[in-house]
């Protein structure tokens, strides 16, 4: 294990994001004594976080501990929380310092999202937009959060290396040593996007919510990725080998062109729209050719449908940092909300039938971008991380 994916599930755990697996995985290594020192003092870390921002005294901070080693007598009330105490930790404490932790900070961030204002009413925390970031998996497993890396080489797979510059990841290949095998992934969570460039040149952007399984070399004949969510391309030109990306059992392949593809699973169908070039579209025994401002849709049940006049404005708004809808229904909308502000949608009641017609930056706070919506007689209410579409 890294460094980078211990302080991954380390995020996640405290974050209450982590799954069985995940959770699992974290124990075994605190048991295993072979990350001890670093668990203890990122713990000491996490800490004297908690201790700054909540404003806790010595003397409560104390008997916070004690709860959490319990076996402990107790001690002097001194300034032991800036990490000293956390380098005695056994591994089942450094387990309960964990769940402590991760508690404190739920029932923190929940405390968090509204405050009695004078006047009695309740006022909520607003929420952030999205920003850069995404996990970088490698061929060997191993994992490495970009949000948090530095700038420079991430890694090197035989020939080739992985370098960060701010929020774009690039391949680049060299060198005389062994050629490079095996597949990276990139993965962008909700409320993350991302900007990565292929070995060939490829460039690559990913919405919200989206991933892309990519060779760290292309070999052969053919140029594959795999993808879900939505995926901006502007395809390297190479006439011997098709660039081909799949999204399931659908397949687009080119030459070298621009396309956007949204295969998101909670959408009834999967949009290619081509922006310059040509590309062919094919799912089963079914097939179409694109021209430039032409959109390809294609259902589940493998039917293909062209779109004459795609509009550009509203395919590439989140590449170009914008939401466009034009006349958007309201839940397809609260889709695209969902990804970009992580949250959780809810409708207390009949969903309401609108549209809506808006272009609205995605750098803007999740309430600034409901007062446009609200414009419209449609009213919501924000709870942590979940956002209720009200009757």
């Amino acid at each position: 294990m890294t460094s980078e994916r211990l302080q991954y599930l380390l995020d996640l755990y405290l974050s209450r994001q982590s799954s069985s697996a995940e959770e699992q995985e974290l124990y075994a290594v605190i048991h295993s004594g072979e990350y001890e020192e670093e668990i203890k003092n990122r713990l000491g870390d996490q800490w004297e976080e908690l201790s700054r921002t909540a404003r806790l005294g010595d003397e409560q901070a104390e008997r916070m501990l004690q709860f959490i080693l319990q076996q402990r007598p107790a001690a002097p009330v001194i300034p032991w929380y800036k990490t000293t105490m956390f380098r005695r930790l056994s591994a089942a404490a450094a387990v309960a310092s964990l769940l402590f932790l991760s508690v404190f900070y739920f029932f923190q961030s929940k405390n968090n999202t509204a405050s009695v204002a004078g006047n009695g009413k309740v006022k909520h925390t607003d929420i952030a937009p999205g920003q850069n970031g995404a996990i970088l998996r490698l061929a060997d497993g191993s994992s490495i959060v970009l949000d948090s890396a530095h700038d420079g080489i991430l890694s090197q797979q035989g020939n080739t290396v992985a370098m960060k510059d701010g929020a774009q990841l690039s391949y680049v290949k060299g060198g005389s040593g062994k050629t490079a095998t095996g597949y990276n992934t990139i993965e962008t969570p909700r409320g993350r996007q991302f900007q990565l460039t292929l070995e060939d040149g490829t460039k690559v952007w990913l919405n919200a919510s989206s991933s892309i399984r990519f060779p760290v070399v292309f070999h052969g004949t053919e140029r594959p990725v795999e993808i879900t969510g939505e995926v901006y391309f502007e395809v390297a030109k190479n006439k011997d080998k098709p660039f081909i990306v799949h999204s399931g059992d659908m397949q687009v392949q080119v030459l070298g062109t621009h396309f956007n593809v949204n295969a998101y699973k909670d959408e009834s169908t999967i949009n290619t729209t081509l922006i310059e070039g040509s590309v062919r579209i094919s799912k089963g025994k079914t097939a179409g050719m694109l021209k430039p401002g032409q959109q390809a849709q294609v259902s589940g049940a493998g039917s293909l449908r062209i779109k004459e006049h795609a509009d550009m404005e509203e395919v590439l708004s989140w590449k170009n940092g914008r939401f466009a809808f034009a006349n958007a229904d309201l839940e397809s909308i609260m889709r695209q909300v969902s990804k970009w502000y992580d949250v959780d949608v809810e409708y207390a009641g009949q969903v309401p039938n609108r549209t809506f017609t808006a272009d609205i930056s995605r750098n803007t706070n999740l309430s600034e971008f409901l007062k446009v919506l609200e414009l419209s007689n449609i009213h919501f209410r924000i709870d942590g991380r979940k956002l209720i579409v009200l009757p």
